[in-house]
């Protein structure tokens, strides 16, 4: 492994354990979260055929020389489910960058398938400055969400995808009513088609915590990999 590519993985490691350390500093994390807004969605590296995506949470952290302070940038990273694991992680460690995308979080200014409609999607949006900061002191921070692949269209160029952070309520799947758990952080899909001038939404999102049981969490060799 040649240093540069070395360096990137290294990044990639700090950033997701930079997460994983703020988590036990509630005024952080809510801060980060409750200006969240959307990120970009790059699909260049989605030429496989997972079921699913991991998207990842991460905190850069860069010195500020002049104020003498640190600053705290929220991204995400995302892989598919296919290569979180260690052998495919092990094997590519020379050109990871190829197989993880990185999304940087832009902050808000101070039905049978996956889609939902545009009156939805903005209401969760703006539950999620409202609500987050009562559900994180309720809940474990989240490590990861899983994003099934309907909810992406990688194969058209025209469209434009973004991750949008929002609220959404917890339905018991029996019967198909509000959850006792009551709501959940969630990320929504957005795909934009400029010259079409059309607009989908797309929910179904999982966060983890809580893992399935074990074998659901081993699936997020991210988290634990160790060069």
């Amino acid at each position: 492994m040649n240093l540069e590519n070395d360096k990137k993985l290294r990044d990639i490691i700090t950033n997701l354990r930079n997460w994983q350390k703020l988590k036990n500093n509630p005024s952080l994390i809510l801060e980060l979260l409750s200006k969240a807004n959307y990120f970009e969605i790059d699909n260049s590296t989605s030429e496989d055929e997972s079921a699913c995506y991991h998207l990842y949470p991460a905190v850069e952290i860069e010195e500020d020389i002049d104020k003498k302070s640190k600053v705290y940038s929220l991204i995400f990273y995302m892989i598919s489910k296919n290569r979180d694991n260690k052998e495919f992680l092990d094997r590519n460690k020379d050109n990871i960058d190829q197989f993880i995308n990185k999304f940087q979080v832009i902050n808000r200014n101070l039905i049978g398938d996956t889609e939902i409609s545009k009156d939805v999607a903005e209401n969760r949006k703006k539950r999620w400055s409202r609500e987050i900061k009562k559900w994180l002191f309720e809940n474990e921070v989240f490590e990861v969400f899983e994003i099934p692949k309907e909810d992406f269209k990688f194969n058209d160029d025209h469209v434009v995808m973004q991750g949008h952070f929002g609220i959404k309520d917890i339905v018991d799947s029996q019967t198909d009513q509000p959850a006792i758990t009551g709501y959940s952080p969630d990320i929504m899909i957005y795909q934009i088609h400029p010259q079409a001038q059309t607009e989908s939404f797309y929910d179904m999102a999982r966060l983890s915590p809580p893992y399935r049981n074990m074998e659901h969490e081993k699936q997020f060799s991210l988290l634990k990999y160790n060069l």
